[in-house]
């Protein structure tokens, strides 16, 4: 093959690329949302389990890092949270930054997580995650959030 031929190739296949990454790739920079609440009279670790329940998700014991995390739950509902939950691999991790006990408001950061490759114990670290499913849902849950403390 001719030097000009490989040349052309190699364009051709950036353009591939290119085009593919316009719709398959997402931005590799973690998603990370706040909510702070007002003053509330509302318990801020139960408010966040229920509001996750409520959304068809449970809640995992298995994850290093956030104060809570959450998985989309895939089966009927659970009473108990438990690792055993069959889950979609990623979810979302709840870190508390408040309650802040001189204003009685409530401060949560949430970020989509997945686990770490090659991770097979019973207690996993987990790493930020990224794409349109798990962006969407994780705007989703901080505006449920808020409008629970409204």
């Amino acid at each position: 093959m001719s030097r000009s031929g490989s040349l052309f190739h190699g364009a051709a296949l950036a353009i591939v690329i290119g085009g593919l990454c316009s719709t398959a790739c997402y931005e590799a920079k973690p998603l990370h949302l706040t909510v702070q609440t007002a003053a509330t009279s509302l318990d801020c670790v139960g408010t966040v389990d229920r509001v996750f329940f409520d959304a068809s998700y449970v809640r995992m014991s298995n994850v290093l890092g956030p104060n809570v995390f959450y998985t989309p739950r895939v089966g009927p509902p659970r009473l108990t949270t438990s690792a055993r939950n069959v889950n979609l691999g990623w979810g979302i991790g709840v870190w508390l930054t408040g309650p802040a006990p001189q204003t009685g408001s409530c401060g949560f950061a949430l970020e989509g997580l997945s686990p770490d490759p090659g991770c097979g114990g019973a207690t996993c670290p987990y790493s930020p995650q990224r794409g349109a499913d798990v962006d969407q849902a994780l705007r989703d849950m901080t505006r449920r959030l808020a409008a629970a403390f409204e």
